[in-house]
């Protein structure tokens, strides 16, 4: 879309509003939709599993809710934090020495 075909749609006003909102929330992106088909398909998921649940002779699971993109990256930092942190233990298991001993040890050969 051009600037002009932008300012013949869309007044100042709104445009001022919008520029607002984006400066407190953040640019408006694809969070949104991505955030209302999730609710869509937890809602389709809660609304299978109360109808499933009606008949005894099939039992249906509990939903598990969709995975958000942040709570996707919160989980694979701290799976990547731990698997460094077990790299560290490791390497003290395997005899090498941590950087507070080199540090020691390098300032007890200086003195």
């Amino acid at each position: 879309m051009t600037v002009q075909q932008l300012l013949s749609t869309v007044s100042a006003y709104e445009l001022g509003e919008w520029q607002a909102y984006e400066r407190v929330h953040g640019p408006v992106g694809r969070e949104y939709a991505n955030e209302a088909l999730a609710s869509i398909n937890d809602a389709l998921n809660l609304a299978n599993k109360l109808l499933g649940c009606q008949l005894s002779e099939n039992p249906v699971p509990d939903p598990d809710p969709y995975v958000r993109p942040p709570k996707v990256y919160d989980e694979a930092l701290k799976a990547m934090q731990e698997s460094q942190a077990k790299k560290v233990d490791d390497t003290q298991d395997q005899g090498f020495m941590t950087q507070a001993e080199i540090d020691a040890e390098f300032e007890s050969r200086e003195a």
